[in-house]
């Protein structure tokens, strides 16, 4: 089969959606499939770190008549829908695009990852699990932190916005969510349900190799991790929080860089945890394992209703038992490998911290979880589901 994949970039040392994609478009060619990814960036180029068995193409190469202009696109799309047999939209912003594309007659079948909320959500920071039920297009526009320039621009993308099952949106084939949390969310804000699928990421087996970062370590009994982003939404500051009001003597590796970087670590000062808390900055992801590998627990204390997250996967990899907030997919991720804590709470997690500290039995119990529940994310599982998905829409 002949699968295109249509994204903004492919960095290969980028964050979480860039490393799924490579590790996808790379199976799937293992798996006798060509892939080709086609990126939609102008003026941003890709970083291509090592050699792969697709082709990535930037549009300009691919359909030079695509930037041209919406008409142009749209018959480029249709040349291009003649030389693969689907096309999977891995961002999702450029979904309304290829639904033109089939609304308008195109024959190639489309499929859209849901890995983000940006078909009708302006800021990810109003996500909190019940906004999205009844925003209006002046609550879009209100909602929207870009430049009040930007957003005139924008018109077009809220009235998209306001018609998920309609239009454009509503010719796009099939669409994969990352997790139910996403399949829910969507499915209250009026797309198809019966055309939404879970299919979420699988982890990189290669991932467990030897770690080869050289930093020093120096821990206590007990060290806890956070790996991803440094902004509100993701909620550092209640793991701070709550490591203020732990019983227990641990440490904390914080991976990442971010807006909110500069105010955490003014928020350790004043809670007198700098001495516990490290941050790292940004991580080369071949480097990562070292720090799972140091860790005892991951934390994700996230605020939004956040789809996945392949660091939680990267953690149970090495049997990393997690502490998530109650919102979005990492509770259903982690399952019974991890506990749930409800958020904003930071002193549900500080108890959670403690427990695992003295009830050594519950925390080994957790290990051997992560093992078992790891294997529902197996690639030769969601990989037969993909294919299994695509063929239901080619044959």
């Amino acid at each position: 089969m002949h699968i295109t994949f249509v994204a903004g970039y492919i960095d290969h040392g980028g964050a979480g959606s860039n490393i799924s994609l490579d590790i996808l478009a790379k199976t799937l060619c293992e798996w006798g499939h060509t892939v080709k990814v086609i990126t939609l960036n102008v003026t941003e180029s890709n970083t291509i770190c090592w050699d792969t068995p697709y082709e990535v193409v930037p549009i300009r190469e691919a359909i030079p008549a695509a930037v041209d202009g919406p008409k142009s696109a749209l018959k480029a799309l249709r040349g291009l829908g003649q030389e693969t047999d689907i096309f999977h939209i891995f961002d999702p912003i450029f979904t309304p695009l290829f639904g033109t594309y089939r609304l308008l007659g195109g024959s190639t079948p489309v499929v859209s990852r849901l890995n983000s909320y940006t078909l009708f959500c302006t800021n990810n920071a109003m996500m909190d699990g019940e906004c999205h039920k009844d925003c209006s297009i002046d609550d879009k526009i209100r909602h929207d932190d870009s430049k009040s320039s930007t957003q005139l621009f924008k018109l077009p993308q809220y009235w998209l916005a306001d018609q998920p099952d309609g239009g454009c949106l509503g010719s796009v084939d099939h669409y994969f969510a990352q997790s139910p949390s996403v399949k829910r969310v969507y499915s209250e804000a009026g797309f198809d349900n019966a055309k939404i699928t879970t299919i979420t990421n699988f982890y990189n087996p290669d991932f467990t190799e030897k770690p080869t970062d050289t930093t020093e370590f120096s821990r206590p009994e007990f060290n806890f991790l956070y790996v991803g982003r440094l902004t509100h939404i993701k909620g550092v500051d209640i793991l701070l929080r709550a490591v203020d009001r732990s019983d227990s003597t641990v440490t904390v590796d914080l991976v990442g860089d971010g807006t909110a970087r500069e105010n955490l670590e003014k928020t350790a000062s004043r809670l007198s945890v700098t001495d516990q808390v490290t941050f790292h900055g940004w991580v080369d992801h071949d480097d990562l394992p070292a720090y799972y590998d140091e860790s005892d627990v991951f934390i994700h204390p996230g605020r939004w209703e956040e789809p996945s997250g392949r660091a939680l996967l990267e953690a149970m990899q090495y049997h990393c038992p997690a502490i998530v907030s109650d919102i979005g997919g990492p509770p259903w991720i982690v399952g019974d490998a991890g506990l749930v804590f409800e958020p904003e709470n930071a002193s549900e997690l500080a108890n959670y911290i403690d427990n695992l500290m003295q009830d050594r039995g519950r925390y080994r119990k957790l290990r051997q979880q992560s093992k078992s529940r790891l294997s529902t994310f197996e690639p030769e599982k969601l990989i037969n589901k993909i294919e299994n998905e695509y063929q239901k829409l080619v044959y």
